[in-house]
């Protein structure tokens, strides 16, 4: 068991690394966005560890680059969709074994849910409104929600090759990682 954890915790730090890599990737050289868009790490993490790893490893990516200079500041709120974005894959992954058909099962279902929680996330946090209570709260999402249709509509496609892409680079490491776990009981 105490190897296991091991192995999980540097599963946990390569995915992270993978994170915050593909990350600066897009800020210091330019990767093209189907690769800088990537969460290969958090595929990683939450189909090996679960929802709980892939979401504590996709928001901590994000904290990371929020809080150290090395991502803007102004999004450290998103931390959120990372966590959505981890749990998930790690959910998902839990239910049905991890192969081909969950990872495109995985990337439709963040290319539909990802975007709604960014949008209400993004009505809130630049919206120039004030208030509190069940009304505010309603209007930040049918902002979000507005948002979200128009986003959704041109984007879907973009969204599902993205997160696909990363679900299928992510998808041999996962089989393997998993096979070398096989013999031990689940997280």
């Amino acid at each position: 068991m105490k190897k296991k954890n091991y192995f999980i915790g540097a599963v946990f730090l390569i995915g992270l690394l993978l994170n915050i890599g593909t990350e600066l990737g897009k800020i210091y050289w330019a990767l093209p966005q189907i690769i800088s868009s990537n969460i290969v790490g958090t595929v990683i993490m939450g189909a090996v560890g679960g929802p709980l790893w892939g979401g504590i490893g996709a928001s901590a990516s994000n904290q990371i680059l929020a809080n150290t200079g090395m991502g803007n500041p102004e999004m450290n709120i998103f931390f959120i969709v990372k966590m959505l974005e981890g749990i998930v894959v790690g959910f998902l992954g839990r239910i049905r074994k991890f192969d081909m058909i969950t990872a495109l099962l995985c990337a439709a279902v963040l290319a539909l849910i990802v975007p709604f929680a960014g949008s209400v996330l993004a009505a809130y946090k630049f919206s120039n409104e004030e208030g509190e209570g069940l009304a505010y709260v309603a209007g930040v999402i049918s902002s979000g929600g507005a948002k979200y249709v128009d986003m959704l509509g041109g984007r879907f496609i973009q969204l599902f090759s993205n997160y696909g892409f990363s679900c299928m680079v992510a998808l041999p490491v996962v089989k393997m990682i998993n096979k070398l776990l096989e013999d031990k009981q689940p997280l």
